[in-house]
């Protein structure tokens, strides 16, 4: 059985610091919402106090519904480092743990608190594994040492990842459209023209947080992409792409489940449906209109602030039994 928390005592420039290393509670909330504004401050996003109630409500839900394991460092009362895996589900009966709100006060870097507060994140997952999905996901959001430490933390890369972020402009055409819902966290959004179905994507959120900028935009993990019908061209499968985009601002997907389940797409862009480069391709050079008229694309996630990684966790399993090193 893992501790439910330990000390971490670091020495720095002849100053001696005594952590405690723990989970995060409801009754930590208003230290997790300082540390939410200090970290939407450095980012350059803001924190009104419209978005931080939204988020405080957020986090006190899914800790109650047990859908989110957090971890922090605490100084006396204070938290100076925190981590969260939000157990997100794509329509399957097991969760997938989903790395977030990864944030360390800059006073207190260079100390290895992220790093004690990730293993500690860690064991909560592997302490609830036989319910959870045999595999996380987390989206570095960070420099190169952060992909480091992850890497030591046993992360290992994604291939196939792609990412959408933008706010699109209503293409001003009529697309019909109407969704089935599945359970809590997955949907189906069908689109229609002349009252046939032309096109299914399916979709679940990948982080329940709000955004400071746009409160109702959630972060989604587009998990399939299914043309209904042959004679689909490339100009109306873009339309119905961008009306998605509309309402889902920050999309994820990766292209070579999204090839495993339907093969489809390819006939669209006159591909095999087995070439996952030439798709990626093609779905780069597909241009949507953001709100201020600029042009905004899917793209491969292939850089360390887009990098999507999973954990190895049999060889956590092993080795997560002592962290207190």
């Amino acid at each position: 059985m893992f501790k439910d928390s330990y000390n971490y005592v670091k020495v720095k420039n002849g100053k001696v610091n005594q952590f405690t290393i723990r989970p995060v509670r409801e009754e930590d909330i208003n230290q997790v919402a300082i540390a939410r504004i200090a970290q939407e401050n450095e980012n350059g996003n803001g924190a009104t106090k419209e978005y931080i109630e939204e988020y405080k409500k957020g986090v006190l839900n899914l800790l109650n519904t047990n859908r989110l394991i957090g971890a922090g460092a605490f100084l006396g009362d204070n938290i100076v480092s925190i981590a969260f895996f939000n157990l997100i589900s794509f329509g399957n009966d097991r969760r997938i743990p989903y790395l977030c709100g990864v944030w360390t006060n800059p006073t207190y870097r260079q100390n290895g608190l992220a790093m004690q507060v990730n293993k500690k994140l860690m064991q909560g997952v592997l302490e609830r594994r036989e319910e959870l999905a045999d595999k996380g996901l987390l989206t570095i959001e960070g420099s190169e040492a952060a992909l480091r430490m992850y890497e030591k933390l046993g992360y290992k890369s994604v291939n196939g990842e792609m990412t959408f972020l933008g706010d699109v402009k209503d293409s001003g055409e009529n697309v019909e459209s109407y969704t089935l819902h599945i359970d809590e966290n997955c949907d189906e959004l069908f689109f229609l023209k002349n009252g046939q179905k032309r096109m299914k994507v399916s979709y679940s959120n990948e982080q329940f947080f709000p955004h400071p900028s746009n409160i109702d935009g959630k972060m989604t993990r587009i998990t399939s992409i299914h043309p209904l019908q042959n004679d689909m061209s490339v100009n109306e499968f873009t339309k119905y792409m961008q009306e998605f985009f509309r309402s889902h601002r920050f999309c994820k997907l990766n292209m070579q489940e999204l090839l495993a389940k339907e093969d489809g797409i390819g006939r669209i862009f006159g591909l095999p449906s087995n070439d996952s480069l030439g798709m990626v391709s093609a779905f780069n050079q597909m241009n949507f209109e953001g709100i201020n008229g600029n042009i905004l694309h899917i793209k491969p996630s292939n850089n360390v602030m887009e990098k999507d990684m999973v954990p190895d966790l049999d060889l956590l399993q092993s080795e997560y039994l002592d962290i207190e090193k």
